[in-house]
């Protein structure tokens, strides 16, 4: 463990590269003799990291269901409600029948099992099962010997096992991703593995723990912009189910290396005569934190006549000031004299802030080192602006373009 913790603080050195390459080939031998393979009676793992490179090793050691097997919430919809009422009985029935009394024992039982898996995979000799590896440690592997990398995602991109390496490591192929990402010349080996990881067999996913995001989604949005990049973020931006995603898209690629590709295709989409290419311009530009996309917006509200086009477009301009105002009243509760004025701008930012927060942070870390009093008590908070976050996202999650999106629910005709 000593030498994993070293490796993860990214304190290592030419011996240490040596000792990594030689724990990390030993490490994929285990799998492909099938030293760990044991059954999983065990929901997904999520890891809780950081994208922004802070070290924390605790949170790293914190791991989760997945979102997917928690959510276990289903909203049934009366077969007479669309006829003018709601028969009561039958509603009730159903709703205890579906009704899951028992969720935190689930839970609890849940977490147990994702510890008692690590733990075994741990005696069997697995120890990088659910840990992950800095890509700045995998930068200097490669960097002396680079024919690791085809070796290494050989069994993933092209093998015939890839389910079952993603099932045992998972997490390794994670740092892999990023660290190719990263590298000139593996634009190719990194879309490859990518495009494996964000399918359904990847067993422990590495998330940011402020935004959830995937990592590997930032190191994808993070990577030179070349014509077959662009193209699959174009398919990313097009896949997108609900305004949330679409804000997340615009987001990672906003911070990453995205903007000229962004306005790029904004530029395409406002031009276009397509009424569903003009409405998905104005959400992005809505997403989009410069003042340019806010002149747009108001330009098209100008321009509109009374119908529901120009309400999305006035609710597209409302969603820029969100961040605006957040941006503004987090920079107040910082910069008040008074922790009374603090706390009062503090209570304003938790109203409007979402997550776009998370990205923009860093712009304060100098100004909050240097107020120890508004520093600590931002840190008590954390939790508090999460579940401000996620309740003001609420809307964005239940729609897509100003439509509601149907997520778990049973109507009579579905």
């Amino acid at each position: 463990m000593c030498f994993i913790y070293s490796v993860q603080y990214q304190s290592i050195f030419q011996g240490e590269i040596e000792a990594l390459k030689s724990e990390l080939s030993s490490f994929l031998s285990g799998i492909e003799n099938n030293s760990y393979d044991i059954d999983f009676n065990c929901p997904p793992i999520s890891i809780r990291s950081s994208a922004l490179g802070d070290n924390d090793l605790l949170m790293l050691h914190r791991k989760y269901p997945s979102e997917k097997s928690q959510n276990s919430n289903l909203k049934f919809t009366d077969r007479y409600h669309c006829w003018g009422g709601l028969n009561d009985e039958d509603s009730d029935d159903l709703r205890s029948f579906f009704e899951d009394s028992q969720t935190k024992s689930r839970d609890l039982e849940e977490n147990e099992k994702i510890v008692l898996l690590v733990e075994q995979q741990s005696n069997l000799g697995n120890s990088w099962f659910s840990e992950r590896i800095y890509p700045q440690a995998l930068e200097k592997l490669f960097a002396l010997d680079p024919s690791l990398i085809e070796q290494w995602i050989a069994p993933i991109v092209s093998g015939s096992e890839s389910a079952y390496y993603l099932k045992l490591s998972s997490s390794f192929y994670s740092s892999v991703c990023e660290t190719l990402f990263g590298l000139e010349g593996y634009e190719a080996e990194a879309l490859s593995l990518y495009q494996k990881l964000k399918g359904p067999d990847t067993f422990v996913r590495v998330k940011d723990q402020n935004t959830e995001i995937e990592l590997i989604d930032y190191a994808f949005f993070k990577a030179r912009p070349s014509e077959s990049l662009k193209s699959k973020w174009r398919s990313t931006l097009q896949s997108v189910k609900t305004d949330v995603d679409l804000l997340q898209v615009i987001t990672l690629a906003w911070y990453g290396s995205g903007k000229n590709w962004l306005q790029s295709e904004v530029n395409t989409l406002v031009e276009s005569s397509v009424i569903f290419d003009n409405i998905l311009a104005a959400r992005m530009l809505a997403f989009m934190p410069v003042e340019e996309s806010f002149n747009e917006l108001n330009s098209r509200i100008e321009n509109q006549s009374e119908s529901w086009i120009r309400r999305f477009f006035v609710r597209s301009k409302e969603l820029w000031e969100r961040n605006s105002f957040s941006f503004y009243w987090f920079q107040q509760f910082l910069q008040a004299d008074e922790d009374l004025q603090a706390w009062a701008a503090f209570r304003i930012f938790l109203s409007c802030v979402d997550s776009r927060f998370w990205h923009w942070l860093p712009d304060f870390e100098i100004c909050l080192s240097a107020k120890p009093i508004r520093h600590e008590f931002f840190k008590d908070n954390i939790d508090t602006i999460k579940n401000r976050i996620r309740k003001n996202e609420k809307p964005l999650r239940e729609q897509y373009l100003g439509h509601k999106v149907l997520q778990s629910e049973v109507w009579p005709w579905m």
